[in-house]
């Protein structure tokens, strides 16, 4: 996170790729993780709503497609 936009990208299509292989636990602690360090820019948010999507959490995933439109 320290290493900005382009670590959190990596952090967040990482996360993505966890919850296509069914693993959630890691899938979630990564999402965690990012949202605890969230500031806003819009990108992170998108990507942020498309890995709650992918794992199923749909409320979280609109939630965060707004913030994303916010920005």
């Amino acid at each position: 996170m320290a290493l900005g936009r382009r670590a959190t990208f990596t952090l967040l299509a990482t996360a993505a790729v966890h919850a296509m292989l069914h693993e959630e636990a890691e899938a979630r602690r990564i999402l965690g993780d990012v949202e605890r360090n969230w500031k806003p820019d819009g990108v992170a948010s998108y990507w942020i709503a498309v890995g709650r999507a992918s794992l199923g959490d749909k409320d979280a995933a609109f939630e965060w497609l707004e913030k994303a439109f916010q920005e």
